[in-house]
C-alpha cells in the first residue's frame, strides 16, 4: 500500500486521499541491497511519501530502505508472539502492541 500526505480537514475524506489501496506484489525490499533510488521514483510517481508493506514476516513493525517501506508483517495470532498493529496519526506512523504499548517509528 502506499502512502500520500493529504492537506484535507474532513477525517474521511482525509482518509481516503491519505491512502491509495492497491497492493505493491514486491518482497525484495527486505533484502540487504539498498533500492531506496527505485523506491524514490515509485513513491514520485505515485506521488506518495512511504510504502506500507505486509505478508513478509518481520519481529516487529520497523521502517526499512531508508525509512521509505514501513514493514508491518509481523506474527499475528501465534502463541508467544505479540501482536502489532499500525497506526498513522497527523503523518506520525506507530508501532502499536496487543498490550496497549506503542513505539513512533522514526
Amino acid at each position: 500500500m502506499l502512502l500520500k500526505s493529504s492537506k484535507h480537514s474532513n477525517t474521511n475524506e482525509s482518509f481516503r486521499n491519505h491512502m491509495i489501496i492497491q497492493p505493491v506484489w514486491y518482497r525484495g525490499y527486505f533484502d540487504k541491497m539498498d533500492k531506496s533510488a527505485q523506491i524514490k521514483k515509485l513513491l514520485k510517481y505515485y506521488k506518495a511519501k512511504k510504502i506500507v508493506v505486509g505478508h513478509t514476516i518481520v519481529e516487529h513493525i520497523r521502517m526499512i530502505q531508508r525509512e521509505y517501506v514501513i514493514a508491518i508483517g509481523t506474527h499475528y495470532g501465534q502463541l508467544g508472539k505479540i501482536a502489532e498493529g499500525l497506526l498513522i496519526e497527523n503523518n506520525h506512523f506507530f508501532a502499536l502492541d496487543e498490550n496497549g504499548g506503542n513505539v513512533e517509528l522514526e
